[in-house]
């Protein structure tokens, strides 16, 4: 405890700025809260008037909270929504503020509306050893109108395999509305009252990148530049805007050479040479991983049993590292976005599969079939390997159906939550029996014998179903077009819920073919996508971490190794691993999360060892060769950014004399997030 005594907001501001601890003699006001400066390294809270500071979370605090949400938001109704480290006022004088990990609140509020104990369902906090009485007995008690629960700090499965004995970590289990997740618990928090703890002290350039990194971390709403310069939708720049989203959107980011040289080629061609079925030389000299095969113990001995899993971890690191590589070289991405965005829809995930060479066959499934017809790429994943048994549908039989696959075939891949009832699950698991796991083969085997004969009534429609059958069922159904739509508009479109005119074009598209292709091109048509509206798809996206990730090694011309072994491939893997997300490891079957839980400031850290190495890595010439008084304009360039704000230009000017602090600061910027 530090007692600072009773300041002027400017001590407070240079003091947050400056240390970790917890202090209680500081009177706070809600006009003296507004002005308090966004830190990595704290995170602040007012309880009865006095201003509260805690560090900001560590790994793995920040991966639970971004795994939970996902879950959370996977299973809530419309009416609800859910948000990460956002301010919750429990009243004004004395002002009394907290910040739960998560919370659930009431989806009509306004932006910028003020959120009240009466506005939320659930609040979750992530227990630490160091916050254990503060979380569970005083937190608790302060929310007595919601739900309140704290979970252990650590998951229950790690994003992907670092040792050997990761791979033995049963899935993440999927959170459904009375499921309790438990874990045990993570790494205290140190309180000092030093700076930031050593592994933290900075540069004053790597404090500034920090201070940067944060802003757009905690305030998500500076991720919407406001003065831009007026670009005009219908006008040059106002097409090249459009053109630069459509890029980003359709593949992993896009300089300013690849948007220039779409510009030449105008709005309608670059869609059209999106799915001109040509050759990508990129993608071509990255093959995929041959000689995958999953090992086999030698022994019964724990020295046989480890062996095998080093092996299995090597070669999910190989696999890793090939698909990084794959997506950074292709010249083509679209093929790369589209079988990433299949992945995060069909989300199966190698910590409970134990197989790289399965997790490679489905990979390559969704990078064949995802731009065909949806009912061709449905009834595949229903035998697929990797998914059998991800959602335990190896040993389905008609002594002993497993309802797992049956119900997130109706939930989460082809209709939507409340288009289908228990009952409809029930008898669909039976429609699916019969259907066993040939590991030697990694192949799907029918065997009638353990088919549970019929007749089924799902949907309303009663048959003597089998795996075919049932998936003509599914997709005969009107809500099988709307959610698909909306599922890849949510991704390629906005995060917002689709307006009713945007959903009946898609729809339409789609159609009774169930045209994948169609989609995808009205999505990327839609008046709505081509308004150059903020209030419509224009910075509606914050970019998930492959894409940052991914998009900055395009940007910087880094090539990644397609061996896991590889130095290179740790880092990756490490940058990946702290911001949230690792490719072939979801958290759960409803996929990855959006939007926000990707600006937590648990993952800040990661983006600035990142941004540090890429640039240290990279090829910044074209910032380095330019003037002094041109390099702000030729880091917007590189990275294929429209254009800085006021605010951002302002904070690059102070470091345009370094060009290699200028990118860093340019690829924490705001404009550079969003997608």
């Amino acid at each position: 405890m530090v007692d600072i005594g009773r300041s002027r907001l400017s001590t407070l501001t240079e003091w947050v700025m400056t240390t970790h601890a917890v202090f209680d003699e500081l009177e706070v006001t809600l006009a003296d809260y507004e002005e308090l400066p966004e830190n990595v390294c704290a995170l602040i809270e007012v309880v009865e008037g006095r201003a509260v500071v805690s560090p900001s979370a560590v790994h793995p605090h920040g991966r639970i909270m971004v795994r939970l949400g996902a879950a959370i938001d996977a299973v809530l109704p419309a009416e609800w929504t859910v948000t990460a480290e956002e301010d919750l006022r429990f009243a004004d004088v004395p002002l009394y503020y907290r910040k739960p990990d998560l919370m659930v609140y009431a989806a009509s509020l306004a932006d910028g509306e003020v959120i009240r104990p009466e506005h939320v369902l659930l609040v979750v906090e992530i227990v630490s050893l160091g916050s254990e009485k503060v979380d569970r007995e005083y937190k608790h008690a302060e929310t007595p109108g919601a739900a309140s629960g704290t979970t252990g700090g650590s998951s229950s499965v790690p994003p992907f395999p670092r040792t050997s004995s990761s791979w033995k970590t049963p899935p993440a289990p999927m959170c459904r509305p009375g499921f309790t997740t438990t874990g045990s618990r993570s790494r205290p928090r140190s309180r000092s009252t030093s700076t930031c703890p050593p592994s933290r002290r900075r540069s004053p350039s790597r404090q500034r990148a920090e201070s940067t990194g944060a802003r757009a971390a905690l305030n998500p709403s500076l991720l919407i530049p406001r003065d831009t310069g007026g670009v005009a939708v219908n006008g040059t720049d106002g097409e090249r805007a459009l053109i630069g989203q459509l890029l980003r959107r359709s593949g992993f980011g896009a300089s300013g050479a690849e948007i220039d040289a779409a510009v030449a080629d105008g709005y309608q061609a670059t869609v059209d040479g999106l799915f001109a079925p040509v050759t990508d030389p990129g993608a071509d000299a990255t093959p995929a991983p041959t000689g995958l095969v999953d090992p086999t113990p030698t022994g019964t001995s724990a020295a046989a049993k480890k062996a095998a899993n080093q092996q299995r971890t090597a070669q999910g690191y190989d696999l890793l590292a090939w698909w990084i590589a794959r997506m950074t070289a292709a010249r083509r991405p679209w093929a790369e976005k589209r079988t990433f965005f299949w992945h995060g829809h069909f989300a199966t995930a190698i910590s409970k599969v134990r197989s790289a060479p399965m997790m490679l066959a489905q990979n390559q499934t969704m990078r064949q079939l995802g731009g065909g017809d949806f009912h061709t790429l449905m009834r595949a994943m229903f035998t697929d390997p990797a998914m059998m048994v991800w959602l335990d549908a190896e040993g389905n039989t008609a002594k002993a159906p497993n309802e797992n696959l049956a119900r997130e075939s109706m939930e989460l891949f082809a209709l939507g939550v409340g288009n289908y009832t228990e009952n409809d699950v029930r008898a669909a698991a039976l429609a699916l029996t019969g259907w066993k796991l040939d590991r030697l083969g990694a192949t799907a085997v029918f065997e009638p014998r353990a088919h549970a004969p019929g007749p089924e009534t799902i949907l309303g429609k009663s048959a003597d179903y089998d795996v075919d059958s049932f998936t003509d069922l599914l997709l005969a159904q009107p809500a099988n077009a709307r959610f698909v739509a909306a599922r890849m508009w949510f991704r390629l479109g906005s995060s917002a819920p689709i307006p009713a005119d945007t959903l009946g074009r898609l729809v339409s598209a789609y159609g009774p073919q169930w045209d994948l292709a169609a989609l995808a091109r009205a999505v990327f048509t839609d008046p709505r996508f081509t308004s150059g509206s903020t209030t419509d798809t224009r910075y509606a996206l914050v970019k998930q971490p492959t894409e940052y990730v991914v998009g900055t090694l395009r940007a910087l011309r880094i090539t990644p190794p397609a061996s896991g072994a590889d130095k290179k491939s740790a880092i990756l893997r490490s940058a990946l691993n702290g911001l949230g997300q690792m490719p072939f490891d979801p958290p759960n079957v409803g996929g990855w999360p959006s939007g926000q839980f990707w600006l937590t400031t648990a993952a800040i850290q990661s983006r600035i060892t990142f941004a540090d190495w890429a640039v240290q890595n990279g090829d910044i010439s074209a910032v380095s060769d330019a003037a002094a008084s041109a390099r702000i304009d030729a880091a917007a360039h590189l990275l294929g950014v429209d254009a800085f704000s006021d605010r951002t230009r302002s904070a690059l000017s102070d470091v345009a004399a370094d060009p290699r602090q200028l990118v860093t600061l340019a690829l924490l910027s705001p404009e550079y997030q969003v997608n």
